[in-house]
């Protein structure tokens, strides 16, 4: 596996991978503690929402409310990240 200074010799290529993963962790903490284990339980562990539910000893509906939910937010705090300046 090649490492971050392999993969971006740039000194800019680094410092713009550094402030995407610093908005990626901003976007993540703006979930709740629930839609984030759903998204990283069935995303991170590759299972269907099916799977996740029962994993997760939940009800189908809020696996999959929470997952929307999350990746809205999610989608959203990292669009707003790209349109300020």
């Amino acid at each position: 596996m090649q490492s971050l200074a392999e993969v971006a010799a740039d000194p800019c290529d680094v410092l713009e991978l550094r402030e995407q993963g610093e908005a990626l962790r901003a976007a993540l903490a703006a979930l709740t503690p629930d839609e984030r284990e759903a998204i990283e339980t069935t995303f991170f562990a590759g299972l269907t929402h099916a799977e996740t539910a029962a994993r997760l000893n939940q009800p189908l509906g809020t696996i999959k409310t929470r997952i929307r939910s999350g990746l809205h937010k999610l989608r959203h705090a990292l669009t707003a990240e790209v349109v300020e300046p």
